[in-house]
């Protein structure tokens, strides 16, 4: 993940991959001024897990207790493994420079209140506690990490078997469309001008939806979702002339079903009306088009991460 280059660039922390889920897991283990580090990051969670090893003898104050005494660490999940290590868990910030800012403070004051407090950092990870064992994630309630590490070869190799549930995905791009759909409907009645919103909004919603019931994405998924996404905004302009239409001459007892009869043979018929259909097609479709290739570029990145990790380690 690019948010956490500074671990490598600016703390010099080894990236190693972790087996494959959802978009991929990282590691980044070394040394934070002079504690024996691991930093997890896990997107699909959209937390960060920070384990350090440090140890003291006769404590007087709990560990845990003195960290959560401190504002910064207030909204942060502490969990103590054992006697020598212990793993701060954040929510991952939005943006680049904010998750830097919050990864410094939660460090530097972390690494203050042990030093203030004489633990000691000569305690060495080992591969199993680097490997980050089950033992340590089960502490976490609402986490139940079990996968071991892999080599990329073998993550490569598991992803490849992974079946694509084409059929769940394109269900999921359909409920996504519908939604677009009506969003699509309600702003030509009310005439607000952001009807393109909706579709910036569909392209990187049903990329995502799809990710996530198919379980992977492949070279031949842009073309399920964007079959689906074209027939969506072609319907979604038909249904929005018909309400629209239905809309302003409803008081003159025009009904629904009227407006469903009628007004698809004006758009084919009436030169002038077809024009504004096709003009407004276009402008959605160009919307979607542009906002689909950039939203599917990106999490097909993201989803094809451990190709790029795996020419690195090369």
């Amino acid at each position: 993940m690019k948010k956490f280059d500074f671990l490598e660039t600016e703390y010099h922390l080894e990236k190693k991959y972790l087996g494959f889920t959802g978009k991929g897991s990282f590691t980044y283990s070394g040394k934070i001024k002079s504690f024996s580090s691991v930093v997890k990051v896990n997107p699909d969670w959209k937390n960060c897990f920070i384990t350090i090893q440090a140890q003291k003898d006769n404590e007087e104050i709990a560990l845990i207790d003195l960290l959560k005494r401190n504002e910064v660490l207030k909204e942060t999940n502490i969990t103590v493994n054992d006697n020598s290590s212990f793993t701060i868990s954040y929510t991952i910030p939005s943006f680049s420079s904010s998750n830097k800012k919050r990864f410094d403070e939660i460090i530097e004051t972390t690494i203050s209140i042990l030093k203030k407090n004489f633990y000691n950092s000569n305690v060495i990870l080992t591969e199993k506690e680097e490997e980050f064992s089950n033992e340590e994630f089960s502490n976490f309630e609402n986490f139940n990490y079990k996968e071991k590490f892999k080599s990329p070869e073998e993550v490569k190799i598991d992803y490849d078997n992974r079946k694509e549930n084409i059929f769940l995905g394109i269900l999921g791009v359909i409920g996504v469309s519908l939604l677009a759909m009506i969003a699509h409907i309600i702003c030509d009645i009310i005439d607000s001008g952001y009807t393109f919103a909706a579709y910036v909004l569909l392209a990187s919603a049903s990329c995502y939806v799809y990710k996530q019931l198919a379980g992977k994405i492949s070279k031949k998924s842009p073309i399920y979702i964007f079959i689906v996404l074209i027939i969506s905004v072609f319907i979604a302009t038909v249904l929005s002339f018909i309400f629209s239409f239905y809309y302003f001459y409803r008081d003159g007892g025009v009904l629904l079903s009227d407006a469903f009869q009628e007004v698809p043979p004006v758009i084919i018929n009436d030169p002038e009306v077809r024009d504004l259909f096709i003009n407004n097609f276009l402008i959605n479709a160009g919307v979607l088009i542009i906002s689909f290739i950039i939203a599917f570029f990106r999490i097909f990145k993201e989803e094809m991460e451990y190709l790029k990790f795996k020419k690195i380690r090369k």
